[in-house]
């Protein structure tokens, strides 16, 4: 599927694996970022938007494809463990906290568990 969005001219994409955390893709590389264990999910209202906003946040800070793509599973992260669509928690301290534990998986091997 993401080769026929390179074919259109889509140079990257983070698709959303909800529960799973997200893939990143460009033309040359992908690669798995997943979720921390353990965490109940009490709302997935704006997620997405975390999601986006997350790897936003890392480019902005001058952060690496990884990291960024990191930023985003944790901002989509904290918004799910929060009953409101914006959590009160989200902090681009804890983004960067929760992000600091996530390990890429490279060889997307985490998908089929």
């Amino acid at each position: 599927a993401c080769d026929r969005m390179f074919e259109k001219g889509v140079s990257s994409m983070i698709v959303s694996l909800g529960k799973k955390g997200a893939v990143f893709c460009s033309p040359d590389r992908m690669f798995h970022c997943p979720v921390l264990p353990g965490v109940d999910i009490v709302n997935t209202t704006g997620a997405g938007d975390s999601l986006m906003a997350g790897f936003g946040y890392g480019l902005f800070l001058g952060e690496d494809v990884q990291t960024s793509a990191r930023y985003a599973v944790a901002a989509a992260q904290i918004c799910t463990m929060s009953s409101s669509t914006v959590s009160e928690n989200m902090s681009g301290d804890l983004v960067i906290s929760i992000a600091e534990e996530i390990v890429i998986d490279e060889e997307l091997s985490g998908l089929f568990k």
